[in-house]
């Protein structure tokens, strides 16, 4: 995609979650008053918010997420803007089939205890604490630099190469120690 296209992807983004906040401030409340977003009287369109106090509190959180979110893009720089636009493309090349796949694994990673979803963040998957201690042992063990080497590959993968690469290691040094030896812990 070419840069300008990415650019007016952004701003259309940007414009979709201005927009209502716009006719908030101009007194319109999201309920199809106050114009906006060609909503209401006349536009073709039925008014936004139809039902009386329950909509309006919900169109109201909806609204303050908005500008919560509004506010987190704007505190990003432009590598971080770059990426989510990047995801934000993987998501629409999607087929529906995918997207259901990706939501269940979503689904299924929220289940997870804290501990084990901040060990798949770190890029452990569901490594065995024997696993995670012969790293440890490996890196400490390992002259500084094989140790720096290693630690400048994993900063280079990929997410979702970090973990296989990691048991890589460990399965490599588990092979190379001798077959009694004392461990290090």
């Amino acid at each position: 995609m070419k840069p300008y296209l990415k650019t007016n992807l952004f701003l259309a983004a940007l414009l979709v979650i201005l927009c209502p906040l716009i006719t908030i401030a101009k007194g319109g409340g999201g309920n199809g008053q106050g114009g906006g977003m060609g909503r209401g009287m006349g536009s073709g369109h039925p008014p936004m918010n139809l039902t009386p106090q329950k909509e309006s509190i919900s169109t109201q959180r909806i609204q303050q997420n908005q500008l919560v979110n509004l506010k987190r893009f704007l505190a990003l720089d432009d590598k971080q803007l770059q990426a989510m636009i990047d995801t934000l493309e993987k998501i629409k090349a999607m087929s529906p089939k995918e997207k259901s796949a990706l939501r269940e694994k979503i689904s299924q990673f929220e289940q997870l205890s804290p501990k084990n979803q901040e060990m798949i963040r770190q890029g452990w998957g569901h490594a065995s604490t024997e696993d995670r201690q012969a790293w440890q042992q490996m890196m400490r063990n390992l002259p500084e630099d094989e140790r720096l080497s290693i630690q400048e590959k994993m900063q280079s993968l990929p997410f979702e190469e970090k973990t296989a690469f990691r048991m890589q290691k460990i399965k490599e040094w588990k092979q190379a120690q001798p077959e009694n030896s004392p461990t290090d812990e």
